[in-house]
Order: C-alpha cells, then structure tokens, then sequence
C-alpha cells in the first residue's frame, strides 16, 4: 500500500479524472465512464449548442480529399481564420477518452490540418452535430462470472483515400462488456485487392491482441488467446493457411514488413514469428 511508504490521504471513490465522469453501481457491478460535461463545454465554446442534430458521425455523401483544399492564396487566408485545429484537437481528446464511435471521422478530417477547404470544415460541424445528439453516452463495463476475457474486431474499406487510394482501418476491443482499446487508422501503403487490404489490417491489429493478452493476464484474467472478428473469409484462410501465406510474397511484403513488424521477423525469424502470432490469436468472422 502507498499509505505504508507515503502520507497520503483518502479522499474516497473516484468520481472524476482527467475530464472522465466516473459513475458506480457496486450492487449490479457496473462501472460508466463519460465524458458529457466536456463535451457540452466543446459545443458551448464553439457555439454549436443549438445545432441540428445528426445520426451519424460522417455522413456518407462527405468525399472529402485534398482537390477541396483551396488553391488561390485568398481562400486560404480565409479559411485560416476558422477554428480547425482548435476543434479537431477537442474532439480528439474525447475520441481518445471515451468515443470510439467518432475515431473513423476524426482520422478522416485530421488529414487537412495544413490547408483546410470548406467541405473539410463542413465535416467537422458535422461530427459536432452529431455529438450535440449523443453527448450523453457513456461506456459500461459490468462484472461478468464467464467470457471475461478480450474480444477484438477489425475491419477496413477499400481505397478510401481519394488521393492515394489507400485503405482505412480501425478495431476495437472489448472486456468487461466494455471497449478498452480501440483506432482508428490510414494504412501506409495502397492495397491491390481486398484480401490485401484486411490481411493488412489483421497484421496491425495482431501486434494489439498480443499485447492485450500480456497486459490482461497480469491483472488475472487468462485466456489462450484473444479472438478476433473479421468479416473477410479471404483474408482469415491466407492467415492461416501457410501454404497460402507464403506463396502471396507480394502480400507478405506489404502487409508485414512494411506494416513495422518487419523487426519481429528479424529477431525471430518468419516460421517462428508465424507460430507465435498465430498462437496467441484466434482469427472468426
């Protein structure tokens, strides 16, 4: 205990940390964490209190790409005037914190922080808007007697990047009943095929799970290995199959070496870096 070593003081349950409203109920063994007050501070500060309200983070008719940046120095001088950074940031920390929900809409509108065009700026309302409506969700972890253990979900679009034509993906990952870890990302290179672009993402999402897996097992929660869900068959048989696996060099390059994991590869060397991942992880869909 801190008390044997440190003067410290007990000040109780914590109800508030870093902007996170903390809120119990010992008797169901549930636990929220939210961070409505924040946000409506964000709204109040933006002037965005009054918006209409929407049902979705990023509508789908926002193609948002750099041919909306503006190209004559006018318009740019204009658009340097609006808050965009300023509410970008905002909305990160609470995307960070306690909103996986805004993660895709965030990474999509923080590409244009340099060079900003109206749309961009629409988008960005838009995800406000979107927050006026549903400022008040929380996220709840609730004691479970079974199936305590991580959970992941991955997936990604095809060529969603209207410039390079690359790939986003994003995951999350749930215990307790709860998300604890989940991203949002643009992939680094451009895919070729579907198969590609999800087995790229499991390779990302696979250094998560293994993590996780160590991190929960020293709180006590053990498991064999931590399952994830994805909606591509194509891309969980070239996973496991490994006759597949080596024969697609092109795929293996792309989504291993260039995804970073080209270290673990080196140490390790393939074969055994293939059994190791694979044991630790459970590819569903």
């Amino acid at each position: 205990m801190l008390s044997e070593e440190f003067d410290v003081k007990d000040l109780g349950a914590a109800q508030k940390i870093l902007g996170m409203e903390i809120q119990r109920d010992r008797t169901a063994g549930r636990i929220w964490i939210s961070e409505a007050k924040y946000i409506q501070k964000v709204l109040e500060k933006f002037n965005m209190q009054e918006a209409k309200v929407v049902s979705t983070p990023l509508a789908a008719h926002f193609k948002l790409s750099g041919q909306q940046c503006p190209k004559s120095e006018e318009k740019q001088q204009v658009m340097e005037k609006v808050p965009y950074a300023n509410v970008v940031g905002c909305l990160m920390y609470a995307m960070v914190c306690t909103r996986p929900d805004i993660a895709q809409a965030i990474i999509a509108v923080s590409r244009y922080m340099a060079n900003l065009g109206k749309q961009h700026w629409d988008a960005v309302k838009w995800i406000l808007c979107y927050l006026k409506g549903s400022w008040r969700r929380r996220i709840m972890f609730e004691k479970q007697k079974e199936n305590a253990g991580v959970l992941g979900y991955v997936g990604a679009d095809y060529a969603g990047d209207l410039d390079k034509r690359r790939s986003t993906f994003g995951y999350v990952f749930t215990c307790a009943g709860g998300p604890i870890s989940w991203r949002a990302l643009l992939q680094p290179i451009t895919a070729l095929s579907t198969t590609q672009e999800k087995y790229i993402a499991l390779a990302e999402v696979g250094k998560e799970a293994i993590w996780l897996n160590g991190l929960v097992s020293q709180m006590g929660i053990t498991q064999d290995c931590v399952k994830l869900k994805c909606d591509s068959q194509s891309a969980i048989h070239l996973a496991k199959n490994q006759v597949f696996f080596l024969e697609d060099q092109s795929t293996l390059k792309q989504g291993i070496i260039e995804s970073e994991i080209g270290w673990s590869l080196r140490r390790f060397g393939l074969k055994r870096f293939i059994r190791m991942t694979m044991s630790q992880i459970s590819l569903q869909r």
